[in-house]
């Protein structure tokens, strides 16, 4: 599956490569200059790269490994349409509002201006939508699956009750994640993920080893979770915050 969709996505840059190769003017470009930019803004590339292929492997390979090797081939399947109908919805709102974030940040960073009311503003918006859909999950979670998608996937239901409050910090967080960007401290927050990943995904080993059932092991991986969404928030705030003190000073 990882060589899969590594050769996917290789395959669909060489393909968009094709057309425009004629169309580039290579005499316009500078070596030199081109060289002083990599150099300048070398870790944007190369450890957003690393932190995107790490997210997709401990979320789409390790995690369901682990769920499948301790727990069975049914609940990997419960969990992953849980977590597949949850997180769409939300996801395409967020990655809106995310990428407003950061254009509009940008501008005000650069014309040294006030972040603060963007970043309140931004999460203000996601949560006009988290919060009814919160509610829904918790009053209606298994109904809803049993409705639409029959009655053998209502224990999804009670696992998106399980999972909600670490899916909402977690596009509480989504939605600004461009902030350590801004502030070029994207090697930190590889760092952030790295902890968040051993910790959340060692929950589950915990929970077999304890011989959990796999609700209660949801219960930990959940709020372990949350907790680590929680601390990368609060990171965030603090980034903005000393912006803002750095903005009064000028």
């Amino acid at each position: 599956m990882l060589l899969g969709w590594l050769l996917g996505v290789t395959l669909s840059n060489i393909i968009l490569l094709f057309p425009s190769w004629k169309l580039f003017n290579f005499s316009l470009v500078s070596k030199s200059e081109m060289k002083s930019i990599g150099a300048t803004y070398k870790d944007f590339p190369m450890i957003n790269s690393l932190h995107a292929f790490t997210d997709i492997l401990a979320t789409q390979f390790l995690l369901f490994a682990l769920i499948t090797g301790n727990y069975g081939a049914l609940q990997v399947g419960l969990f992953a349409v849980m977590n597949r109908y949850l997180r769409a919805p939300l996801a395409l709102i967020s990655s809106t509002v995310s990428q407003l974030y950061y254009r509009e940040a940008s501008t005000l960073k650069n014309q040294h201006l006030s972040i603060k009311n963007l970043f309140n503003k931004s999460q203000g918006m996601i949560a006009v939508v988290l919060i009814p859909v919160s509610l829904v999950i918790v009053f209606f979670g298994p109904q809803l699956f049993t409705w639409y998608l029959g009655s053998q996937w209502t224990a999804s239901g009670n696992y998106a009750r399980i999972m909600l409050p670490a899916v909402l910090m977690n596009f509480l967080c989504s939605t600004v994640s461009s902030t350590p960007i801004l502030f070029e401290k994207q090697k930190t927050a590889y760092l952030f993920s790295v902890v968040g990943y051993v910790f959340s995904l060692s929950s589950i080993v915990i929970g077999a080893y304890l011989k959990l059932d796999f609700s209660a092991m949801l219960w930990i991986y959940s709020i372990v979770l949350t907790l680590y969404y929680l601390s990368l928030f609060i990171w965030y705030r603090y980034l903005i915050s000393k912006f803002e003190h750095h903005v009064h000073l000028v």
